[in-house]
């Protein structure tokens, strides 16, 4: 028997519970209490029954008799033993205590833990998406090279999102559309360092663009000014150009150095200052210097030519020659029918019609667009149908116009005040008609306006060879030299053109000389040097 009040055990033949001094009762009154206080059980065989520890009740009962004491069910020290509770059916026998059912705490628990962690994410992945991307760059924001190379530009990138992909273009047409792009291998989640080891870039200034994109679709571009200088030539004094022989004109104080492919600009711009001269303009990925000196004339030019010769710098030196003038200036005409007669083409399209341009126009828009280089002399580069951007115009600038717009403007005005007599005026048949005639027959665009071009995808690039220089108010002067003419190469060739045109030459055959076998041979290495670069292009020239 247990008492009621604390528990311990109790023999048959006491009256009073020895822990803590309360009263026997009877059976019904212990069968009342059965739910508060845990007694042991016995089962049929009179075996102990087993009852589960989760069965033990924590839940304290207070003896109002006396209130120092704590649990139901907790033993005293000196008594070890815990005491199950159950229920003891009427009639006296003990009934197996019921196995405890399965809480649905931790499964409410993980539950609600799932549904914390699906929040958190999703407030994150909110946070990050809605907060305003920043980059940092470090990196020069404008580089120059002479060559086209730009080696080994490096930039550091920090973001406040996770980077997925760093891009970069150079000179894109439209510079959001990353499909222009190429990816630049690198790695890092907040920070990447990148490195361009060998970026071609085109002739003049243009723009390299670096796109980062993060992993919650961000986008940020950064932009690095680039410029491809390749030098620049000087325009010739106009009262040096003498005749050296009938028909051929050459800058009586001016000579061209061709020097090796290793040579330091400063040697030789010493060189040439030992040898009284000045370096006066340069096209460096040609290796090419312009030196004017203080004395002239053909025989003192041969004299410096062997001087010169002897340096281990020099690879050539060639005279600056001259041409002052075009012949013809061909006048564009409009479109208008064809004649569908391959035997006897006629009318405006009659040389599309030669070569048979329509056959390969069923691939026009199948393949890709090409570079083609114009030399001439000028371009309405705004014609309505060509619409060639001004920066893709290679212009002379010298000391009377520093770009094309501006000698348009004097030479408009100049036109409004000229008065000849003469049908075939050059200056009344519009400068500008030769280079814009020609870029027409190759580009002219397909808009129902003016003339069709052989290949309206052409994208044209056109370079002026001519120095242009006032001759009073009303009139101006032109001419152009060895130096401009293989400056003009130099600029279609590194612009990527893969076709130029040379729309000009003299209408009569001259013999050739020694000096223009060494020019001839200059010419051949400078186009030699570019295809080793790995450049690739055709040169068409007019038969004069």
């Amino acid at each position: 028997m247990f008492c009621k009040n604390c528990g311990a055990k109790m023999n048959d033949n006491d009256d009073f519970c020895s822990m803590c001094g309360e009263k026997k009762t009877s059976a019904s009154l212990l069968e009342a209490a059965g739910d508060l206080v845990d007694l042991p059980l016995e089962n049929v065989n009179g075996e102990a029954e087993s009852i589960p520890e989760e069965s033990i009740i924590q839940e304290p009962v207070h003896n109002p008799q006396q209130q120092s004491m704590q649990n139901i069910g907790q033993v005293p020290k000196s008594n070890t033993q815990q005491v199950p509770v159950a229920n003891i059916p009427q009639g006296g026998k003990a009934k197996p205590a019921a196995k405890p059912k399965k809480s649905g705490k931790k499964v409410a628990l993980f539950a609600m833990l799932t549904i914390l962690l699906i929040l958190l994410i999703g407030g994150l992945t909110f946070y990050f998406m809605s907060f305003p991307l920043e980059v940092d760059y470090s990196s020069d924001r404008s580089v120059e090279t002479l060559t086209g190379t730009v080696e080994d530009l490096r930039i550091s990138i920090e973001s406040n999102q996770p980077i997925k992909n760093v891009y970069h273009a150079v000179a894109p047409k439209d510079s959001s559309n990353l499909d222009e792009y190429s990816v630049i291998e690198s790695s890092g989640i907040y920070s990447r360092e990148i490195e361009l080891s060998e970026l071609k870039v085109p002739v003049g200034e243009s723009t390299l663009y670096i796109c980062v994109t993060t992993l919650f679709g961000g986008k940020d571009f950064y932009e690095i000014e680039v410029t491809f200088d390749i030098g620049e030539v000087k325009a010739p004094q106009i009262d040096k150009i003498v005749e050296y022989e009938e028909g051929k004109k050459l800058v009586s104080n001016e000579l061209i150095i061709v020097a090796k492919a290793n040579s330091d600009q400063e040697d030789i711009e010493d060189l040439v200052e030992k040898n009284g001269g000045q370096v006066i303009g340069a096209i460096y990925p040609i290796h090419q210097y312009q030196v004017r000196f203080t004395g002239s004339g053909v025989d003192f030019l041969n004299e410096k030519i062997e001087e010169l010769k002897q340096s281990s710098l020099v690879e050539y030196v060639i005279y600056n020659c001259v041409e002052e003038e075009i012949d013809v200036f061909p006048k564009d005409s409009e479109y208008s029918s064809w004649t569908n007669d391959k035997t006897k083409p006629d009318g405006n399209n009659w040389g599309l019609e030669c070569i048979n341009a329509p056959l390969a126009w069923d691939y026009n828009d199948d393949v890709d667009v090409i570079k083609v280089g114009v030399i001439d002399s000028f371009l309405d580069y705004d014609h309505e149908d060509l619409e060639i951007e001004k920066e893709r115009f290679f212009f002379l600038p010298n000391s009377d116009f520093s770009d094309p717009d501006e000698f348009w403007s004097f030479y408009k005005n100049a036109k409004s005040t000229h008065t000849c007599s003469q049908n075939n005026c050059t200056f009344c048949s519009s400068f500008k008609d030769h280079g814009t005639h020609v870029t027409g027959i190759i580009g002219a665009l397909s808009n129902k306006k003016g003339v069709c071009g052989v290949n309206w995808n052409a994208d044209a690039i056109f370079s002026s060879y001519w120095y242009l220089t006032k001759n009073g108010n009303s009139d101006f002067t032109q001419c152009s030299t060895t130096a401009s003419f293989n400056m003009a190469v130099t600029h279609c060739v590194l612009s990527g053109c893969r076709v130029i045109n040379m729309s000009f030459g003299s209408s009569s055959p001259s013999q050739v000389t020694d000096d223009e076998r060494d020019a001839c041979k200059a010419f051949d290495d400078m186009i030699r040097g570019f295809e080793k670069q790995g450049y690739d292009f055709l040169i068409c020239k007019s038969a004069g």
